[in-house]
């Protein structure tokens, strides 16, 4: 059986790749937000929880290097996801 290593930044890139859209900034931090976020958010939590420096990749650095589009903050749809 193959072991398969979830990380943080797999979670991003799996997510992105499946439709995910990231919204925040350096300053309220930043999450999914797109139908089907909760898991995604779920799966970070999941990580952060178990040790994981989830905020290194949750950074305006990693995420511009990653090319990595962030949607401006809406306290409206933040509130959704």
């Amino acid at each position: 059986m193959k072991t398969i290593e979830i990380t943080p930044e797999s979670v991003v890139q799996e997510a992105i790749k499946n439709g995910q859209k990231i919204m925040g900034d350096g300053f309220i931090g930043y999450k999914f937000v797109y139908e089907g976020s909760t898991f995604w958010n779920s799966l970070l939590k999941m990580l952060y929880d178990q040790g994981h420096d989830v905020s290194k990749i949750l950074s305006t650095e990693w995420l511009t290097s990653n090319e990595i589009e962030v949607f401006q903050y809406d306290s409206e749809v933040w509130a959704l996801h």
